[in-house]
């Protein structure tokens, strides 16, 4: 009927497209062999393990020409993702023991089959130093910034930071499409964005390494260690089995893929708030997955599921890896008579280190020590008499049994923040006017040092290195402040103003500090700071959109080395003063040149329009043989007497009989 009649094609539309995908197949090795009068029974073993993954649509049993079980069966789950739960759970699954199972997907089986028995290695070009700006003799710090108008091109900059100027090393246009850029943990590559995928740049001239096809990324997260990245963009579609994907840096390759439902509950949507959805080790082998019901850790090498189960814990509402060690931490609400809990699991033997229950709990947030050293819990908690209070606990990781601290405040907490190399943490509190309070870890628990009055703050930034922090109001439509304070003097060295302030970010070495303004409708650009707070650089950046460090990756000295270091530092001064006076010159030196470069493009473009003048001024002699050889026209100047009327005035006068 659609060939021969026109009208009832048009009103049946497209005819349905045959799905040939097998991503909802897998293949299950290592069943029992039984002969032909038995199959039913090993059918109805198969059905009763393998529906616990999923609804079975069919499941067909590979056979022998005598009638026997050929020792696998193919199984067709209703959708890819029951698929992948089969594979990921079922696989390894012990039967009995004769029988554990091998289950792998249809569409991987496949590739499998068909590969070649002997390898051939890829072919590679030449290996590239990804950390080669490491070895600048000056120990100089590279930035990266987005700038450009919307609807034009957008032009990305990265520069060497010194102390009193900015070298831009690389500047593009058409280098990014999207008002956006980010550095991998370490450094080694630097990411833009495009509408239709990712770009992963690296080496000493920033070559084009990596290219990822995903529509409008908007997330992006890499493993500690480089090895793999996850992304994200605005998918709307739960059905897409890559709205999250894992790629493997080196290569681009795509290692897993999650649907929406597979991480986040039903009707919400990635976002900063929730991003990271998958959390990485501290040194990129496992990640895990947070739902409602359950943890599941995965192992990065395989992409597989951690000893091929989930961990079952009805509630829980965070995880969070510790820095340095593999140990999960969760806390989970109360419910009925059971009390809230925060738990220490250590990973992969799911041992529970440290469980501490709290009571009339509203909300928890954890916060980990940069070393591991510390876990800080704030607990919001409903009192009777006081209403909602705020309690600290902090754990003592590195001491036996894992002891806990209680602080109760009576202000409210907007912020919690662990200094990242040594042993002190610092709260924001209070309701009208804000206050910070400034702690040390002490065997006995923690102990307030100082408390700093009227300041105002809804960031904290550390440096690196510990010792020195800003705190700063931003995204604030008044008035962007900012107040350096030293932790170890218990001081505030200065305070500084930046209208429009969007970004306070410090070097990786903890030396420098930058105040940038990246919303539209203000004086965007951005300063740079010491560590005290002076003004050293002032850059205006028209429509600046995006700025960012250059990480470093951590120092290869142990602690007693850096110690030593800074126990010594009075004897390298000299050495430090000597290169400085030496890259002051260098950089005069480098400024001289690059006005001079500037001086010769100006005498090249005024020689150019200046041959331009001169033929223009041959061909219309050519054509007026009156206009004068020199261009300058003669001006014939005429005298001319006018009479104007001014003004007019009538007066009436009476009539005389």
């Amino acid at each position: 009927l659609r060939h021969t009649c026109p009208m009832a094609a048009k009103e049946l539309g497209a005819p349905p497209k045959l799905d040939t995908s097998l991503d909802n197949i897998i293949v299950v090795g290592n069943t029992p062999v039984a002969p032909a009068e038995r199959l039913e029974r090993v059918r109805d073993i198969l059905t009763k393990i393998l529906m616990a993954f999923g609804t079975i649509k069919e499941l067909y049993i590979a056979q022998n020409e005598d009638g026997s079980s050929a020792g696998y069966c193919f199984v067709e789950f209703s959708t890819p993702q029951e698929a992948r739960k089969a594979v990921e759970e079922g696989n390894g699954y012990k039967m009995d023991k004769r029988h554990i199972f091998s289950v792998t997907l249809m569409s991987d089986f496949d590739a499998i089959v068909n590969t070649p028995d002997e390898f051939v290695p890829p072919e590679t070009g030449p290996d590239e130093n990804l950390q080669w700006w490491l070895s600048n003799p000056y120990c100089d710090d590279q930035y990266a910034y987005v700038e450009g108008r919307d609807g034009e091109d957008l032009i990305l900059s990265v520069c060497w930071n010194k102390k009193r100027e900015s070298v831009v090393f690389e500047r593009k246009g058409k280098w990014t499409e999207l008002p956006a850029l980010a550095w991998s943990p370490q450094g080694s590559w630097l990411v833009t964005f495009f509408k239709r995928g990712v770009l992963l740049w690296g080496g000493p001239t920033f070559n084009k390494k990596v290219k990822i096809a995903q529509s409008d990324v908007e997330f992006i997260e890499f493993s500690p260690c480089e090895r793999f990245f996850v992304t994200s963009g605005k998918v709307n579609d739960t059905l897409n089995d890559t709205a999250v994907a894992i790629w493997r840096v080196e290569t681009g390759a795509l290692c897993r893929g999650f649907s929406l439902p597979e991480l986040i509950s039903r009707g919400s949507s990635v976002s900063s708030n929730n991003w990271p959805l998958l959390k990485w080790s501290h040194d990129g082998n496992y990640f895990a997955r947070l739902t409602e019901e359950q943890i599941t850790v995965f192992e990065s090498s395989t992409m597989t599921v951690l000893g091929k189960k989930s961990i079952k814990i009805k509630g829980v509402k965070e995880i969070a890896w510790s820095p340095s060690d593999n140990f999960l931490a969760y806390w989970l609400p109360e419910e009925g008579e059971r009390p809230a809990k925060v738990v220490i699991l250590s990973i992969p033997d799911r041992t529970e280190l440290k469980t501490q229950n709290l009571y009339s709990v509203k909300d928890c947030k954890m916060t980990w020590h940069p070393k591991g050293d510390y876990l800080g819990v704030k607990v919001e908690r409903i009192s009777k008499k006081k209403g909602v209070v705020t309690n600290l606990v902090t754990f003592r990781l590195r001491e036996k049994l894992i002891p806990c601290d209680t602080i109760e405040l009576k202000d409210k907490v907007d912020i919690f923040s662990w200094e990242p190399t040594g042993n002190k943490f610092l709260v924001v509190h209070g309701d009208k006017a804000c206050a910070i309070t400034i702690y040390q870890m002490q065997p006995n628990g923690p102990v307030a040092l100082k408390r700093l009055e009227q300041i105002s703050a809804n960031t904290i930034v550390w440096s690196p290195r510990g010792q020195y922090f800003v705190a700063a109001t931003i995204a604030n439509k008044v008035a962007g402040t900012m107040a350096f304070i030293d932790a170890s003097e218990l001081e505030v060295l200065k305070q500084r103003e930046h209208h429009g302030l969007t970004i306070v970010e410090w070097d990786p070495t903890g030396r420098f500090v930058i105040s940038a303004v990246t919303q539209a409708g203000e004086d965007n650009g951005f300063c740079v700071y010491t560590f005290q707070g002076d003004i050293l650089q002032k850059h205006h950046v028209d429509r600046l959109r995006a700025f960012s460090w250059r990480p470093r990756p951590a120092s290869l000295l142990d602690s007693a080395q850096i110690e030593s270091i800074k126990k010594n530092l009075k004897k390298y001064q000299p050495e430090f003063e000597a290169q400085d006076v030496l890259q002051q010159s260098h950089s005069s030196e480098e400024q001289k040149k690059q006005r001079r470069e500037l001086l010769d493009t100006w005498a090249r473009y005024e020689s150019k329009r200046n041959e331009t003048a001169k033929a223009r001024l041959e061909t219309m002699c050519k054509l007026r043989p009156d206009f004068p050889p020199n261009g300058q026209l003669k001006l014939i100047e005429r005298e001319e007497v006018m009479d104007l009327l001014v003004k007019q005035n009538v007066v009436v006068v009476d009539r005389v009989d």
